[in-house]
């Protein structure tokens, strides 16, 4: 028995007398893989079984070792989040930020030859919250704490939604943006936020349950004054047409003009409106400019696959409902102006109050470009520093 224990004291302790720091380094991902889990930092403790059987005789170099592997996968995921549905289905802003971020700590982390070394790197990928991520956060931890007392559906499902939303705002925080446009559909509200604080709160007009506001991540450089509204296929054909063929003179009275695919403007009793249909319609319907315009006065435009503006309207009415899903998809915004002058500082506002009919577009450039994100959530931050819930509009949380 005395034998037993001194072999497996020399065992265990042998590697530590001839490799001290490499022996700490390792220990350091194992404790480290399995304190992030427990702090939901990460999706799981990453390699913690196999990685405790082979630390008394693990002798690999750092970089070929499963330990090293482990490493990564911790900073992938405190530097990407954790990733829970609804999320975005187009992102042309985190990735190129967060991969050139990964590639500075994967040579960070081959480098590393101690404990300590290895713990400062982590440090630095806990990044401060912004003021809506520590609101959410808070919420979270207190649910945390009462989950263990109160295990109704309904305690699991608000758990669910601030861990959802904190995983949202983690990923934007990430990415160490002075300044960035979030439009929560839950919500149905704009923020315009600077350094991570918000600058600006509006109401904003969400897509319907029958034709969703996409969620996605993109930029916006540019802003269109007295935009035309190309009304979109779907609505030309499902909707208008039937109203054109019944009545003509609706065109006229909506300001929708008839575009060819030349861009030519057509008479529209030119037209053989009988021979149109849902399969057959060789035309763009376009709205003129001005403030009875669908768009409103002003638009930004952002890339994305979806053919979503945010963008003022004409319908301010909207603006007054609790319930604010109404829209084909796009996103409309109650103060228009105020966003202008923040994201243009020479907005004319002259211009845009003289409601002036049949103004040509005008494009201004935004100095810099700026991230739009576009999310759904069902818990949502107050500068208060409490959290609203909503109602699953989308019922995506089923």
């Amino acid at each position: 028995m005395k034998n037993n224990i001194i072999f497996l004291l020399f065992y265990i302790l042998i590697p530590l007398v001839l490799f001290p720091q490499d022996f700490m380094l390792k220990k350091k991902v194992v404790e480290l893989s399995q304190t992030f889990f427990e702090r939901e930092l990460i999706q799981k403790p990453y390699y913690i079984s196999e990685m405790k059987n082979s630390l008394p005789t693990d002798s690999s170099e750092w970089t070929q070792s499963v330990y090293f592997k482990a490493a990564l996968l911790i900073a992938e995921d405190l530097v990407r989040g954790i990733l829970m549905k609804p999320w975005f289905t187009f992102d042309a802003v985190s990735k190129p930020i967060l991969d050139d971020k990964m590639n500075t700590i994967r040579a960070r982390l081959s480098l590393i030859q101690t404990a300590s070394g290895l713990e400062s790197v982590f440090s630095s990928l806990l990044l401060p919250m912004g003021a809506s991520t520590k609101i959410i956060y808070n919420a979270h931890q207190r649910r945390l704490l009462l989950s263990e007392h109160f295990k109704s559906k309904a305690d699991r499902d608000t758990l669910n939604w601030l861990k959802q939303a904190l995983a949202v705002y983690k990923r934007i925080d990430q990415l160490e943006l002075p300044r960035y446009l979030i439009v929560d559909i839950g919500s149905a509200e704009l923020r315009y936020v600077v350094r991570g604080v918000d600058s600006l709160v509006m109401r904003a007009v969400v897509g319907k349950p029958s034709t969703p506001t996409p969620f996605f991540a993109s930029w916006t450089d540019q802003i269109v004054l007295y935009p035309f509204w190309h009304v979109p296929m779907s609505i030309a054909t499902g909707e208008f047409l039937p109203k054109i063929k019944r009545n003509r003179s609706w065109l006229q009275e909506q300001n929708l003009q008839v575009i060819d695919k030349r861009g030519r403007v057509l008479n529209a009793d030119t037209i053989n409106w009988k021979r149109m249909n849902s399969g057959y319609f060789p035309y763009t319907l376009r709205q003129s400019t001005g403030c009875d315009n669908a768009l409103g006065i002003l638009k930004l435009e952002f890339s994305s696959p979806y053919g979503v503006y945010i963008h003022d309207t004409n319908n301010k009415a909207s603006f007054l409902r609790a319930y604010r899903f109404l829209s084909h998809g796009c996103i409309r915004i109650e103060e228009p102006l105020s966003l202008g002058n923040l994201l243009y500082e020479q907005m004319d506002t002259t211009l845009l109050q003289s409601c002036l009919i049949e103004q040509k577009p005008v494009y201004r450039k935004i100095s810099a470009p700026i991230p739009v994100f576009v999310i759904y959530t069902l818990a949502h931050p107050s500068k208060r520093g409490g959290v609203s819930f909503t109602r699953d509009v989308y019922s995506l949380f089923n």
